[in-house]
């Protein structure tokens, strides 16, 4: 689980920069390279937090997967043939979902950065 904790951490690190470098940028918008870092965090932000989630989808590999089977121990006794074939679909419908997942990512750390401190 230390994947999606450390994914998590950083999130919330580039949201507080973020939100402090807000409240800076909004008392003097003459400074144009705050508003590139601001930008810079909030991409690193949506990035981290969209791996969080990712690393968390209940998907053999992921962390999802091992924190499954901690709740649900019928999981660890499924053969590996159908973790294989089950697997590529999984695959395929996470990858759909990138771009959603990817889209709110974006406009949470957006909205959290736009929070007054």
């Amino acid at each position: 689980f230390a994947g999606p904790a450390a994914n998590l951490l950083i999130f919330i690190v580039s949201v507080i920069w973020g939100m402090i470098l807000m409240m800076l940028w909004s008392r003097n918008q003459e400074i144009d390279s705050l508003a590139v870092v601001i930008q810079i965090l909030q991409i690193f932000g949506s990035m981290n937090l969209f791996l969080f989630v990712f690393n968390l989808l209940p998907i053999p590999g992921l962390d999802g997967w091992n924190i499954l089977a901690e709740f649900v121990p019928a999981t660890g006794r499924i053969s590996s043939e159908v973790v294989k074939s089950v697997i590529v679909i999984l695959i395929f419908l996470a990858l759909a979902f990138t771009n959603v997942i990817m889209e709110i990512s974006s406009q949470c750390t957006m909205f959290l950065f736009m929070l007054p401190l």
